[in-house]
């Protein structure tokens, strides 16, 4: 008998040991970190030929064959002529010269260091050029210098350590010049004249006495390059008309970050990034007629790193000046955005809209001022994540938003001296996925505003609530959040329809939950435990309370006086040390009216369970086994297991006795 009864004490532990076990488990899978792999992305080279220079003038056959360096092709634009893979290095004149032809080469894959020019080429307004891959260095004037050959692509070339500039263009209209690295030119990086219409992007261009320089040109467009550190203008425009400059970062230039210098008319300068530029008293210069220094259509400026409010004034005769300039995030203690234009002058990614929100994200934000990120009085969609705020106020705080705009996702609100997250008149917003740690007042506040969704947040180590809710009306759902060692985890105060589900509240000083003086609110599948109490209503009513696990408190479930016409059915409370239940109140059910059926006592024995307080409340129908709802998360459903098997030993034990 002693052998059985051990037998069956063994058992049941080894449930209670592999259930606590595997409650371990889920916590590992739900907070584990993964590790993000690196790539190491490998450049492949060319095998290259060594020859002599190559000298074409003229379209003659004998000048266009293979010992002059031609080894494919026939020169017409479906199957132009190709000059590839040779390494040219001597102290020639020129590496590749091409006279007054009119016929289409490729040059491609050549590495090329001679004496004055590595690519001369003299078109005759015909035919196509493309030059690509190519690495073209050390040479006293240009590394590429071009004329008269429209249309010519040259992309994905070297140019570097050239005396008179790296790759220079002349009478080549429509031309396209893109993803080359010009570094280390004694004069212009990349340089384009009397050549209308010309697209000039994503080229780096640095350490040259200018980055990229357009002379006596029309309706060309300059976006998407990096100029970083030269001696005189990142991107400057001589006598150019209706020219635009567009997303280009500038940094670090002796003079002027761009440069718009005298008979240059209607160009438009906007969305640069420009850094850190000498200048007078300006990071930009302005001698020409009619320039606009931002985008007409959006409102929206260059970003100027010495802004400090207002418009940005440029240097020059012109008294132009920048009406939006544009913020650097990343130099900003903390983030006010108080209308909607506060967005733009932002340069926030979308454009408010409901389907692209402007997208505020991945600051770090560590302040004295009294609130990180301040938004209100705007009435355009957008979203707040990834980002880490500490203040000596509140982390994120919204006010007067127009109802739905607004989403609050995965930040961390950790040492806010008030708030983590603070909502006012701010209905319909979404809340979700933060993590809110050592806030005096709350981790998560919201008053005034209607059908908030409060979701999957992690809320612990505040003074007062983890998550509290005042004068909100009109279905606000609070679910899946963790709230522990706070006061009160979460509050609902002075509010009504309130639905509050599948939280976790563990360790908290009073209760895991508070209702105070609302009504209509549905409380299910919520997890209470280590608490005074688990649930308190206080002078609350006409709620539901139903499938909560309400464990290991002083008291699991408390209403008091003014708490009426409130059911509970289908909760769980085990080992609550004062009591399991406390009805201060009248008119409270303590059962499913529909399908008669109670709540789960640990301590049941049998019969009616009679409710300690002066309400007199009894449970007619308390349930012989515990039931689970088909809502309950795996997290839930095993640790209400594993808390059931001990209680079931317990019992066990106490009958045996």
């Amino acid at each position: 008998m002693f052998f059985r009864k051990k037998n069956k004490l063994i058992f049941l532990g080894l449930i209670f040991a592999l259930s606590l076990l595997t409650v371990s488990n889920l916590n590992l899978i739900s907070f584990g970190v993964h590790a993000k792999v690196s790539v190491d992305h490998t450049e492949f080279s060319f095998d290259y030929i060594e020859r002599g220079s190559i000298s074409i003038i003229g379209d003659a056959d004998s000048d266009l064959d293979p010992i002059n360096g031609i080894v494919t092709g026939n020169g017409s634009e479906s199957d132009p002529y190709v000059i590839e893979n040779y390494k040219i290095e001597n102290t020639d004149n020129v590496g590749v010269y091409i006279q007054d032809t009119s016929v289409s080469f490729i040059i491609r894959n050549c590495y090329i260091d001679t004496e004055n020019w590595g690519l001369y080429i003299l078109g005759t307004y015909s035919g196509k050029l493309t030059i690509y891959n190519n690495v073209i260095v050390n040479h006293d004037s240009e590394g590429i210098l071009i004329y008269r050959y429209p249309g010519c692509e040259i992309f994905n070339n070297t140019v570097q350590y050239n005396h008179q500039g790296g790759i220079d263009i002349h009478d080549s209209s429509y031309s396209s010049i893109y993803n080359n690295t010009c570094k280390s030119n004694l004069a212009d990086g990349i340089s384009t004249s009397t050549s209308d219409n010309v697209l000039v992007e994503n080229n780096t261009c640095n350490y040259n006495n200018w980055g990229i320089s357009t002379w006596f040109s029309e309706n060309s467009i300059v976006k998407e390059n990096y100029c970083y550190s030269n001696t005189f203008d990142g991107i400057r425009v001589i006598s150019g008309v209706n020219i635009s400059i567009i997303s280009n970062e500038v940094l670090a230039t002796s003079v002027y970050g761009i440069s718009i210098e005298s008979d240059s008319i209607n160009n438009t300068i906007h969305h640069n990034d420009i850094i850190d530029n000498g200048g007078t008293s300006s990071q930009g210069f302005d001698e020409g007629i009619g320039n606009i220094w931002y985008d007409n259509l959006t409102l929206e400026g260059n970003l100027w790193s010495d802004w400090t409010g207002g418009y940005y004034y440029l240097d020059g005769s012109a008294g132009s000046y920048d009406m939006y300039p544009l913020v650097n995030l990343d130099s900003l203690d903390f983030i006010q955005i108080h209308s909607d234009v506060g967005f733009k002058t932002l340069n926030l990614e979308g454009d408010g809209t409901e389907l692209q929100p402007y997208i505020l994200e991945d600051l770090v934000i560590d302040t004295n001022n009294l609130i990180g990120i301040s938004v209100k009085g705007t009435t355009k969609h957008f979203i707040i994540q990834n980002c880490t705020i500490s203040s000596s106020g509140t982390g994120i705080s919204l006010r007067n938003i127009l109802n739905g705009t607004a989403t609050i996702h995965n930040n961390s609100l950790i040492n806010n001296d008030d708030y983590g997250i603070y909502l006012d008149n701010s209905s319909s917003t979404l809340i979700s996925h933060n993590y809110c740690n050592n806030s005096f007042y709350g981790g998560i506040h919201v008053q005034l505003s209607n059908s908030c969704e409060i979701l999957n947040n992690v809320c612990e180590e505040m003074y007062w609530e983890g998550i509290n809710t005042l004068y909100t009306d009109g279905n606000t759902i609070i679910g899946d959040n963790i709230c522990r060692n706070c006061s009160t985890g979460i509050l609902v105060f002075y509010s009504s329809e309130a639905s509050i589900f599948n939280n976790t509240n563990h360790y908290n000083i009073h209760n895991g939950i508070e209702i105070w003086r609302s009504t209509n609110s549905t409380l299910y599948e919520n997890n209470c435990s280590f608490s005074f109490a688990g649930i308190r209503f206080t002078e609350s009513n006409q709620s539901l309370i139903s499938y909560n696990y309400l464990t290991q408190n002083h008291c699991g479930l408390y209403l008091s006086i003014g708490s009426y016409s409130n059911i509970i059915h289908h909760n769980h409370f085990i080992d609550n040390s004062g009591f399991q239940a406390r009805d201060e109140g009248t008119g409270n059910i303590w059962y499913d009216i529909t399908t008669s059926e109670g709540n789960w006592w640990c301590d049941w024995t049998g019969g009616e369970y009679l409710i300690i307080g002066l309400a007199g409340s009894v449970d007619l129908f308390p349930l012989g086994t515990p039931v689970i709802s088909e809502f309950l998360t795996s997290y839930s459903f095993i640790l209400l297991f594993a808390q059931l098997s001990m209680a079931m030993v317990i019992l066990w034990i106490k009958k045996r006795r």
